[in-house]
């Protein structure tokens, strides 16, 4: 019943017509033959695993040549988003993409190693010995001070053992501390005039900032409003001696270059007062104080007061040296008091 038929089935023989027979040698052969089903089987798995073991080594070989023509072209070329694999080649179990989509992928292409690359120099052991021995000669040039002169250095030793002799009693030495500051201050003032020598003769690079100084003839002139009046005419003003003595001046802080200046134009501290008192001039402090002369934003101390505080307050972080380079950066509106400008030198 079911798939199989209710019938047996018939079973066919085939009878030889004569009796099958060996030769004596083949039977020899066999009776003399060393091998059985077992080392049969083990030859067998042997040859099987040759022939598997020389096509995978075919296999890697030939994707070991696709995997470097696939990265040099990458290194050359940039890649093409747009391009992708055929499909066939996706498909195919044997190409580059399968294989190395495997889990079982493993690079068995021969590398030679390749020793990492030095960085070559051309510097030798002289030549870094000569640039070390070069620098040690500029440094020890900097460390080299001038003589100091002999007063300063007899205020020095003066000063040095009143001191250890009265060392419970340093107030006694006042004398000698005076005497010390004295030839220091003669040697300081001696630096100054070297450095303003220096000046003159190389020229500090200054940028100018605002006009040039105006003579006492023309603040005079400004200070009664003549020329605005027009009760004087330019040559009045005498134009030209202001305009010289404004280079005398200048050229005395040792500038090179100086920009044109506006003569006939008032300053802040020349307008006239009466203006002032009708709401067109100056209003603040020249308001209060009525007189110009009296003007804390034009006192003639004041540019005194500032190169003082200059001299005391940021010159003095400075070494002698340090303060050969110092630029000085100036503004000329000071007007009459541009006289104390050689000064900063």
């Amino acid at each position: 019943m079911g798939s199989g038929g209710s019938k047996p089935e018939q079973q066919h023989v085939f009878n030889a017509h004569a009796p099958v027979r060996l030769s004596q040698s083949v039977l020899n052969s066999l009776q003399e033959s060393t091998e059985t089903d077992f080392t049969r089987a083990q030859v067998l798995e042997l040859r099987v695993q040759e022939r598997v073991n020389a096509e995978l080594q075919r296999i890697r070989d030939a994707q070991a040549k696709q995997l470097e023509a696939l990265t040099a072209s990458l290194t050359t070329n940039p890649p093409n988003e747009r391009e992708s694999l055929p499909s066939e080649v996706a498909r195919d179990p044997n190409s580059l993409a399968a294989h190395l989509s495997s889990p079982f992928y493993h690079d068995w292409s021969k590398k030679d190693p390749q020793p990492a690359k030095s960085v070559e120099s051309n510097r030798s052991h002289d030549s870094v010995q000569e640039e070390i021995m070069h620098l040690k000669q500029k440094l020890e040039q900097r460390k080299k001070l001038e003589k100091v002169p002999d007063s300063v250095e007899k205020a020095k030793e003066s000063l040095v053992q009143c001191l250890r002799t009265n060392d419970r009693r340093p107030l006694d030495c006042w004398q000698e501390v005076e005497q010390f500051k004295k030839e220091v201050g003669k040697l300081e003032q001696a630096f100054i005039q070297k450095a303003g020598r220096i000046a003159s003769i190389m020229g500090i690079p200054t940028e100018v900032v605002g006009s040039l100084p105006r003579p006492d003839v023309l603040q005079q002139a400004y200070m009664y409003a003549s020329y605005d009046a027009g009760k004087k005419s330019k040559e009045d003003f005498e134009k030209e001696q202001a305009v010289e003595g404004s280079l005398h001046r200048t050229a005395k802080t040792g500038k090179v270059l100086i920009a044109d200046g506006e003569q006939r134009a008032s300053s802040f501290a020349t307008y006239p007062v009466t203006d002032t008192w009708n709401g067109t001039g100056l209003a603040g402090c020249l308001t209060a104080k009525r007189d110009p002369r009296n003007n804390p934003c034009t006192n003639e101390n004041l540019l005194q007061a500032f190169i003082d505080l200059i001299n005391r307050v940021v010159l003095d972080r400075f070494t002698s040296a340090e303060r050969t380079i110092i630029g000085v950066y100036t503004c000329l509106g000071g007007d009459c008091d541009s006289f104390l400008l050689p000064s900063l030198f």
